[in-house]
């Protein structure tokens, strides 16, 4: 009765270890697959965003000759390619926790830089022709050509954000750090 009583407290004991060490075996490998995910979607996001930076010539390039139509009194439609955004789209809200501060920050500057800038390219014509029916502005020529202008100066500031954060010193678009030492 004894000898029954020790098999049975230590089946218990072993089934109890084997239970626990399944559960910590099973915990470790989810912990490895999710750092290994999350390091994939980073990864994704770095090649999306060097898929931004060769692109954004063209989009410079468009506007550049939308500029030279303006002085010559003529509009060009703005519609292109959009942007890459897919990776960002799909994944940030996963990869949220996972990064800083200054990289979500930089990525939510760049991503919605080039989002108004496709919506504003995709409307221009549209617009300029609904502008030009309406007949209010004085120069509506030299409007947009500031507009552009500025739009050419968005994308400066976007080649340079994907630069510090291909670099891995993501600009701090919002002053965090400043912040953080005044407060």
């Amino acid at each position: 009765s004894n000898l029954i009583e020790r098999t049975e407290f230590w089946s218990i004991v072993a089934v109890t270890i084997g239970a626990l060490l399944g559960f910590l075996f099973g915990e470790a490998s989810h912990l490895l697959r999710q750092r290994y995910r999350i390091r994939r979607l980073k990864h994704l996001i770095r090649e999306e965003l060097k898929a931004i930076a060769a692109q954004m010539e063209q989009k410079k390039d468009i506007i550049r000759k939308i500029i030279k139509n303006l002085d010559e009194k003529n509009i060009l439609d703005g519609r292109s390619v959009h942007m890459l955004s897919i990776g960002y789209k799909n994944h940030i809200s996963d990869l949220y926790e996972h990064l800083t501060v200054k990289q979500r920050n930089c990525l939510h500057v760049i991503y919605e830089r080039i989002v108004v800038m496709d919506d504003f390219m995709d409307s221009i014509k549209k617009e300029f022709v609904f502008d030009q029916k309406q007949n209010i502005y004085n120069d509506l020529y030299g409007g947009y050509k500031v507009i552009l202008q500025d739009f050419l100066q968005s994308c400066s500031v976007v080649d340079g954000l994907i630069q510090s954060y291909l670099n891995n010193d993501p600009t701090d678009v919002f002053y965090v750090e400043d912040c953080k030492e005044k407060g």
